[in-house]
């Protein structure tokens, strides 16, 4: 897998309106985002929560047209709404449910719902989303796949342990659905981003965690041939692995930091899987078949 790493190119904040780059919309086609929240509840005691966004295919709701949006956690996949783009550089999401990931909330799942708004931004505009005043804080520029993207500092979404950034073509550092979320002793990051089967993009992470915990992220392809299946989610000493396929296959497990774990071959369709020894994180399962390759992730608590 290429990995793309964001580049500063620009490092002073900037007091005026605009640049002169292009700007970069929200994708059109297949796109991903992986986030990770971290919580301190105790203080012998953290909490690892790790899923993903993945945009795939169009639909329409009303008369207006819209990109479907799924979730995966704990290996499961869901139907959590539609986004889309208007001519004015605003982006809206129309949830189907009110909650899906960790702490997001919609007030209704009847409506779209602004997530950013990408128009006309300068130092120290206000813009009002979610009964929220966000305000511009700065504005710098960063290199991507070799282009440069306006990025903007702000403040007001309540995601406030460090600093937030909406990103065009992107969106925050922090969750893709900030503005209907926030910081109190957990902290998000998004960690990855992809688009049209291209590199990874590493957005975000705390500075304890190995750079590269997306490599081995569930991305589109695997929605489209997911093949395996894990239970109990979250685990504490034992899981199995499933697949629906006859045959030999092989199971290997890794860790956040990408570290081969375990790994064991087996003919039958259930997998047992002694993982007591683990430490508590998140963990990646990648099946090999006579039909290809799957992922999924489970929690060992």
């Amino acid at each position: 897998m290429r990995k793309l790493y964001l580049l500063l190119i620009l490092t002073g904040l900037i007091s005026t309106g605009s640049f002169s780059q292009q700007y970069e919309p929200f994708p059109a086609g297949e796109a991903s985002w992986n986030v990770l929240v971290w919580g301190q509840f105790m203080p012998d005691e953290y909490y690892l929560d790790n899923y993903a966004y993945v945009q795939t295919g169009d639909t329409i709701i009303g008369s207006q047209s819209y990109h479907k949006m799924v979730g995966i956690r704990y290996g499961d996949t869901t139907y959590i709404g539609a986004i889309r783009e208007d001519e004015n550089r605003r982006i809206f999401f129309y949830p189907k449910v009110a909650v899906f990931s960790f702490n997001v909330s919609f007030p209704t799942n009847d409506q779209e719902y602004m997530l950013y708004d990408f128009n006309d931004l300068y130092v120290g505009k206000v813009l009002h989303i979610n009964d929220k005043s966000i305000s511009i804080q700065a504005i710098d520029s960063i290199e991507i796949e070799g282009q440069q993207r306006r990025r903007y500092e702000v403040d007001g979404t309540g995601n406030s342990f460090t600093r937030e950034y909406w990103i065009e073509g992107i969106g925050s550092n922090k969750e893709l659905f900030s503005v209907y979320t926030y910081e109190f002793e957990w902290q998000y990051y998004t960690t990855c981003f992809s688009k049209d089967n291209g590199p990874t993009i590493f957005i975000n992470r705390p500075d304890y965690f190995y750079w590269d915990a997306c490599e081995y992220n569930v991305g589109i392809e695997d929605i489209k041939t997911q093949r395996i299946n894990i239970y109990p989610n979250p685990a504490t000493d034992q899981l199995t692995v499933t697949t629906p396929n006859p045959g030999e296959h092989h199971i290997a497990i890794y860790n956040s930091h990408g570290q081969l774990m375990l790994r064991t071959t087996n003919s039958n369709q259930a997998t047992p899987v002694y993982i007591g020894t683990f430490p508590k994180g998140i963990y990646y399962v990648r099946l090999q078949d006579n039909k290809g390759e799957s992922t999924s992730k489970f929690i060992k608590r």
